[in-house]
């Protein structure tokens, strides 16, 4: 495994390092751009001849002055899109959705009607309106499917909801969904490239979960079962395995346990795998035979089919050399799946406190693995105070990186 020729800090170099992913594989720094806007993601353009960068600026509190929630305070988002140097403002409080196809979907929080709109922009010639939907209360929750063919909405307001609309990118309504007739107070959504789940629980009885598989295309319903879970047990986050789910499972009781469950069609736990220590913010990647985890400062592999540990990857033993203070305090900012699937990339950085409180974070650093765990490259990337950083995955050539109001651009070649 070669090094990285010349840091990441030095803006005017290229960054080069060799990945074992193929069995050639060059990452190159193609581009830098410094940016007076929060980036939050980075697409091409359909003919793939343009990088499209998505912007998004919280310009402060505003009070509503009239309509059902006057008097409520909100903060006000400016967004829109940056195609060739051009920028494309979208309304106050429309923030960007997710592209497809030649499309740009946005919602729009109309805070004096209370309302939540969901809106299709045309992108073959600069940015045209298409077609709007107002979906529900502000409160709605939208969600979009690993295809990008499916948006499930539901009705969530103040903690409770009672049903699902499944909706396709013309916005016509495909299913509706009700999981329980005394309806729900909790929901998470997730999917492959197959398949969709709704997993709710119910408003009336205590850890008593619905799981519901739908498919992608049409979205149509194709099974779905009842869970029952221990009492304080909560569903932090799923993934979908062929058709098996995996769920992470987290006990609120007086000694904090969280675990990994795969559960089958019929809803029968297959196996369980107990997490080394309690963790806030898991992930699942998932593919073929292997599911990754995380916990902590820990990658931990597992065999899909029986649970077994596979391997373990520690970061601890990689960034004791960058942090100032205790572990306790470095994080993981963003994880992705990128180049098809192929690098996995972790992003962690340490918590920096002004007058206790979280304001962004310092010593930051990179890595990228395989999926046998061995670690392809890391970087450190900066000792500067970030408030906004992100990882974007592009196509199976090309991610970006966002790190103090700078855009750099990587290149995969073969």
């Amino acid at each position: 495994m070669k090094t990285i020729a010349v840091l990441l800090a030095s803006l005017s170099a290229i960054f080069v390092f060799q990945a074992q992913i193929y069995a050639q594989t060059e990452i190159l720094q193609t581009k830098i751009i410094t940016t007076t806007d929060r980036t939050i993601d980075v697409f091409k353009s359909k003919d793939s001849r343009t990088f499209i960068q998505v912007f998004e600026n919280n310009e402060g509190s505003v009070v509503i002055d009239e309509g059902p929630k006057a008097g409520l305070e909100y903060e006000k988002i400016v967004s829109g899109l940056i195609i060739d140097g051009i920028k494309y403002t979208f309304l106050p409080n429309e923030t960007y959705f997710f592209h497809k196809d030649g499309h740009v979907f946005t919602i729009y929080l109309n805070w004096k009607t209370y309302r939540k709109v969901l809106k299709k922009y045309d992108l073959s010639s600069e940015l045209q309106f298409e077609k709007e939907l107002t979906i529900g209360s502000i409160e709605s929750g939208i969600h979009l499917n690993q295809n990008k063919s499916i948006i499930v909405v539901d009705n969530l307001s103040e903690g409770y909801g009672t049903d699902f609309k499944i909706i396709n990118t013309n916005f016509e309504i495909l299913n509706e969904f009700k999981p329980f007739d005394s309806g729900f107070k909790y929901s998470d959504i997730s999917s492959d490239s197959l398949n969709f789940i709704i997993i709710t629980e119910s408003e009336n009885a205590q850890t008593i979960f619905n799981v519901a598989f739908f498919d992608n295309l049409n979205g149509l319903e194709i099974f779905n079962y009842n869970l029952s879970l221990d009492n304080e047990s909560k569903i932090i986050t799923s993934n979908i395995a062929g058709e098996n789910t995996l769920i992470v499972v987290n006990n609120s009781s007086w000694v904090k346990r969280s675990k990994l469950i795969s559960v089958n069609k019929l809803g029968n736990i297959q196996w369980e795998f107990n997490y080394p220590n309690f963790t806030y913010n898991p992930f699942i990647f998932s593919k073929n035979t292997s599911v990754i985890i995380n916990c902590i400062d820990q990658l931990i592999c597992l065999n899909l089919n029986t649970g077994n540990e596979e391997w373990k990857f520690n970061f601890e033993n990689y960034y004791q050399d960058f942090i100032s203070n205790n572990r306790m305090k470095v994080i993981t900012i963003e994880h992705k799946l990128l180049l098809n699937n192929q690098l996995i990339s972790i992003f962690f950085g340490e918590i920096n406190k002004n007058k206790g409180l979280p304001d962004g974070y310092t010593n930051q650093k990179i890595f990228f693995l395989n999926w046998n765990g061995e670690l392809v490259d890391t970087f450190f990337l900066t000792k500067d105070i970030s408030k906004d950083c992100g990882l974007f995955d592009i196509d199976q050539n090309h991610f970006a990186l966002f790190n103090n109001k700078k855009l750099y651009y990587y290149e995969e070649k073969r």
